[in-house]
């Protein structure tokens, strides 16, 4: 058996010792009309674990050199499990609220579940593995391998990145002056100075959940297309409506400070815009509004877009506070005391919006079956911290909350929800 180990890079330990404000896992599933040949998807998974060893490795926390321990004793029905139910929806969510223990051999699970001529194809990973862009990166490679399997029998033609994690990637693939002033940036973006926090109960009586809801696609298209018409993207619009939510939601006035923190995929800084292997690359892209969202619609958008622009035309947006991380794990070269270091100057974003983008058909249809809904969303957080992530596909847009909470609570979050609605359409009505 290999046993051979792996080093753990910036963000695998940075996300282990957070551990304590999520669940550190990333879920995935998506929904078709059809059925699935669990063989197939059994080897199709295997070829993507087989060329990514973080999947088939156990994360060591060592306190002096955290590593991984790659493991090669892995089978084919490990793979995937496979279930027939009787409610689809209800059964892979709940397969979702699963966890991945960082020493078992295999990071990630998989199942499928099948229902009345409908399945669903279901992951979770531990986090540590890869960020969100290289997540749906494997599951779209696991598709492409199932459709090469039934096309040729074989998935010779499929090619499939395989590179180092490290971070020092990112320099390396920049614009050289570029690269120079990103690792100067010691300034720490998680330090906002505002400490505001959605409206949690304080109930004991907690579980995880995923909370999602549909916007219909009129109202995303209309929304989408008026934004455009001012210069403002989709995102600046969504986020706009995500504050002024946030504000009715807290009950707090519209002039008091608010920040909320989005997940930024940093490939978009490196020449050929993506990763050489499979790993985590991303940062916090904090949206700070000192003078509060302001009265209408149009103001907090105004508001929002003056933030993003000046994001945009910064070269090295999203970079602040990774020279800081890597010097702590240098600095303190054993890695506890790293971590502590990092813990007193380090402040886990208490709001935060992901954008997972547009999911395609060609990127997720299986041969046979066409996908009608889907579910993706980073870690279940852990009160008061608060992700809202949203997901596009065929026109809508699907809002999602995974939060250990209460029943009071999910009623909260589906309130913020229906006022995230209302805000967009009083602004395709203006």
């Amino acid at each position: 058996m290999n046993t051979s180990k792996m080093k753990a890079q910036l963000w695998d330990k940075t996300q282990y010792f957070l551990s304590n404000f999520y669940d550190r896992m990333m879920n995935y599933a998506i929904f078709y009309d059809g059925e699935l040949d669990i063989d197939i998807i059994r080897k199709s998974v295997k070829a993507v674990v087989d060329k990514v060893p973080a999947l088939h490795s156990q994360y060591k926390p060592n306190w002096i050199r955290p590593y991984w321990k790659i493991r090669d004793d892995y089978t084919l029905e490990e793979m995937a499990d496979f279930e027939e139910v009787e409610d689809l929806e209800a059964a892979t969510t709940e397969f979702l609220m699963g966890e991945v223990d960082n020493n078992n051999k295999l990071q990630f699970k998989c199942k499928v579940f099948k229902s009345k001529g409908k399945c669903s194809f279901a992951t979770i990973v531990n986090h540590q593995c890869f960020d969100g862009s290289d997540y749906k990166y494997c599951m779209f490679k696991i598709v492409e391998y199932y459709n090469a399997f039934k096309r040729d029998g074989n998935i010779d033609k499929v090619v499939f990145k395989q590179g180092p994690r490290d971070l020092s990637q990112l320099y390396d693939n920049m614009e050289e002056e570029a690269a120079k002033k990103a690792k100067k940036l010691y300034s720490n973006p998680t330090k906002s100075g505002i400490k505001t926090t959605f409206r949690f109960t304080d109930d004991k009586d907690c579980k995880k959940r995923l909370i999602m809801k549909m916007i219909p696609k009129e109202l995303f298209e209309k929304a989408k297309a008026k934004g455009k018409a001012t210069g403002a993207s989709i995102n600046d619009v969504m986020l706009t409506a995500y504050f002024r939510a946030l504000v009715k939601e807290i009950g707090c006035k519209n002039d008091e400070p608010l920040n909320i923190t989005s997940m930024m995929d940093l490939r978009r800084h490196m020449k050929n815009g993506d990763t050489i292997g499979v790993t985590n690359m991303t940062a916090f892209m904090p949206c700070k509004l000192s003078e509060g969202i302001g009265g209408t619609f149009e103001d907090t958008l105004a508001r929002v877009q003056e933030q993003t622009l000046k994001q945009k035309q910064d070269s090295v947006t999203g970079l602040y506070g990774l020279p800081l991380l890597g010097l702590a794990y240098k600095v303190f070269w054993i890695d506890c005391l790293a971590t502590f270091a990092i813990k007193l100057g380090y402040d886990n974003p208490l709001i935060q919006m992901s954008n997972l983008g547009i999911l395609k058909a060609e990127d997720v249809d299986f041969d046979g079956c066409h996908f009608y809904d889907c579910i993706m969303t980073g870690a279940v957080k852990y009160k008061p911290y608060f992700q809202f992530t949203c997901v596009t596909r065929e026109g809508n847009m699907k809002f999602c909350v995974a939060e250990r909470c209460s029943d009071k609570d999910e009623q909260l979050i589906r309130g913020f929800f229906d006022d995230m609605e209302k805000e967009l359409e009083g602004y395709v009505k203006i």
